[in-house]
Parts: structure tokens; C-alpha cells; sequence
């Protein structure tokens, strides 16, 4: 069976000249090969289906800072970046590219994007066996990997274009205090949830636009409902602030969901080798498990995180993922516009459903 991973890490591998290291001394720690491994994992599953995903994925630079219980470790995956002075040279290399430590600094509990140093990464706990697969944290791994492409493609420039006060929070995703505890914004909510997993449950099978166009007006009109309770109570950002959460967090969770269902069926159909050693980790499943016992379930999510006892910031992680899958059937080619500058999930799905050519008024009278 040919191995087309290893060509990727070749090719990897191959611009590891463009790293700019300061100059450093012994190292004062080591990542350690299980956690390089898992790295070189993830490389590999971006490297293999996330153009399937989206395009370009695959080659773009990932540089990663691994938090460890003492140290934190970084690797610029793919581009050239100053090492910060604290850190220093481990010996150990990833796919080419230098290893860098120095004493923690961050949360161990972070997975998340964002600039260290003056420099875009991913920042994510290490791998801890106790608590999760290896397979989960690559996909994980993955996962942040995406928030960090939309670092890299002007999530920035986004967050200023909406203006008001959501544009003038430098940590917008934590301390925007959205009114999760407003009986009408959750109800609002729960209506758009359970219209979005209606959608993805009967839209798929059905055979003319005219009736995925009726199904889809559901969730137009339950995004307007849940529009017009956030502005009318609470102001244009309340709503600015739900575009803004189910662009970045829900397509991230759509992302992640895909890539582990592209892995399974890969599995299943012997077109994916893991890294070699890989399957000897502890706590290690197939990637067919990982979907049935974990990721398939947060379909289900789409409906069910909006109620009483969920209703927090996840909810926009299960919403913007219902409105990504939705596009899939209403908007193909969406992902081509995604990224642009003004245009939010909601107005995709406005564009999508216009573009439908029959109306459900038009299909009755046949």
C-alpha cells in the first residue's frame, strides 16, 4: 500500500530552513518522543484530508506551542519565525523543524489560537493519557489548527468590521457578556437549534431544491426570530457577537467533526496508516471509535445544547456547526466566501436559499 503521508512530511520537512532561531544554550527540557509523535500524527492527518476540508489547509503554516506540567514547547511548523530569547534549542526536531522550550507560562488547560509572543499559534495542553485518547488530541491538535488558519486569514480585521463594542474587546471570546439567562434569547435559541437538526436529519435525502428550500425557510425565519430578540432587548452587538462566535467556534467545530468522520471512513477502507508507533499509545483507539463513541454524537449537540442547564458559550459552537452543515446542501461552494471580511454564516445561508431554483409554492402547484 503506498504511504502518501510520507511525501507530505518530506515535503514538510523540507522547508524547515525557513525557521530563524536566536541563539540558545542547553536545553533546559525535552517534549519527549510520545508527544512528538502525537504531533506528527496530527501534521499527517491535516497533510492528508484537511484540503478535503479546505483548500490550502494542508500546506499552511502551523506553528505550535505544546504546554506541558513545566515547560512549554515550541515548533514552527512550515514558517519562519525569531524565537523568542527565553526559549531554548531541545535537540529534538518534528518533521524537520526545531524543538524550543522554556518554563510554563500558560494554562495547561488551553486549546485555543492566538498570538504569543507577537507570533499566531496554537496553544494546546499536552497529551495526557489519563484523560484522553491519542487519536482525540491529534484531531484536537487539528482542530486549533483551523482557529489558527482563521488567525492567519484576518479573523482581526473581522472582529474590527463589526464595529460597537464587540470590536473594542481585545478578548472578545471570554468576557462579552452574552444574555444566556434571558428566557426569550434561550428559547429563541432552542427554536434555531431544533431547526438546524431538522435540517441535516431529512435535507440530505431529499430529491428537489423546492422541498430542501422549505425545509430551510424553518431556520431563516428562526435566525430572524433570534435576531430580532437580540437587538430589540439587547442591542446590534448581542447579535454581532452571535455572528461572530458561530463563524469562528461553530465552523472550528464543524471542521473537527469532519475531519474525524473523514479519518474513520479513510480507516474503514484501509486508505489511512497512522504514524508508525502510533497505535502503541496508550490509551489508543481506531479512528472509527473515536467517531462512533465521541464526534458522531455532536451531531445531536445541535439540538440539545441550547437548554436550561447548557446554555453557555458551547451553544455557539453547536449552532455555527448545524449552520455549517446546512450549508453544505444549500451553498456548496461556501467555503470559497467564508473567509471574506463581511459576510457572516447567516448571510450565506440568506444567499444559499435565494439561489435555490424552485420555490415550495411552486412545487405544490405541480
Amino acid at each position: 500500500m503506498t504511504r502518501p503521508h510520507r511525501t507530505y512530511l518530506a515535503l514538510l520537512a523540507g522547508a524547515a530552513l525557513l525557521i530563524s532561531p536566536a541563539a540558545h544554550g542547553l536545553p533546559a527540557a525535552e517534549l519527549g518522543s510520545e508527544q512528538r509523535l502525537l504531533v506528527r500524527e496530527a501534521l499527517q492527518i491535516v497533510g492528508i484530508v484537511g484540503d478535503q476540508i479546505w483548500p490550502g489547509w494542508g500546506t499552511t503554516p502551523k506553528t505550535t506551542l505544546v504546554v506541558g506540567q513545566e515547560h512549554e514547547f515550541l515548533v514552527a511548523l512550515g514558517r519562519r519565525v525569531d524565537v523568542p530569547e527565553d526559549f531554548q534549542d531541545t535537540g529534538e526536531r518534528i518533521a524537520g523543524f526545531r524543538v524550543f522550550s522554556r518554563e510554563r507560562t500558560l494554562p495547561i488547560t488551553l486549546r485555543a489560537a492566538f498570538e504569543v509572543d507577537g507570533v499566531p499559534m496554537a496553544v494546546v495542553g499536552a497529551w495526557d493519557p489519563t484523560e484522553e485518547s491519542p487519536n482525540e488530541w491529534a484531531i484536537s491538535l487539528v482542530q486549533q489548527w483551523f482557529h489558527l488558519l482563521q488567525l492567519q486569514r484576518g479573523v482581526g480585521l473581522r472582529v474590527d468590521a463589526l464595529g460597537g463594542e464587540v470590536a473594542t474587546r481585545t478578548t472578545w471570546p471570554a468576557d462579552y457578556a452574552f444574555p444566556f439567562d434571558d428566557e426569550d434569547v434561550g428559547n429563541a435559541m432552542v427554536l434555531l437549534g431544533g431547526a438546524l437538526y431538522d435540517f441535516d436529519a431529512i435535507a440530505a435525502d431529499l430529491p428537489r431544491d423546492s422541498q430542501r428550500s422549505f425545509q430551510a425557510e424553518t431556520t431563516r425565519a428562526a435566525l430572524q426570530n433570534l435576531r430580532t430578540v437580540l437587538e430589540l432587548k439587547y442591542g446590534p452587538d448581542a447579535y454581532a457577537f452571535f455572528r461572530l462566535r458561530t463563524w469562528r467556534d461553530g465552523v472550528a467545530r464543524y471542521s473537527g467533526v469532519l475531519v474525524s468522520r473523514l479519518l474513520a471512513i479513510a480507516e474503514n477502507r484501509r486508505q489511512y496508516e497512522s504514524m508508525d508507533g502510533f497505535d502503541r499509545l496508550e490509551e489508543h483507539k481506531t479512528y472509527q471509535d473515536v467517531w462512533r463513541d465521541g464526534y458522531a454524537n455532536q451531531i445531536w449537540l445541535i439540538r440539545t445544547a441550547q437548554f436550561d442547564s447548557e446554555r453557555h458559550l458551547t451553544s455557539f459552537n453547536a449552532l455555527g456547526h448545524g449552520m455549517a452543515v446546512m450549508l453544505d446542501v444549500v451553498l456548496p461552494d461556501w467555503k470559497k466566501r467564508y473567509f471574506e471580511s463581511d459576510i457572516w454564516l447567516d448571510d450565506l445561508i440568506a444567499d444559499g436559499l435565494d439561489s435555490l431554483s424552485e420555490t415550495p409554492r411552486a412545487s405544490a402547484r405541480r
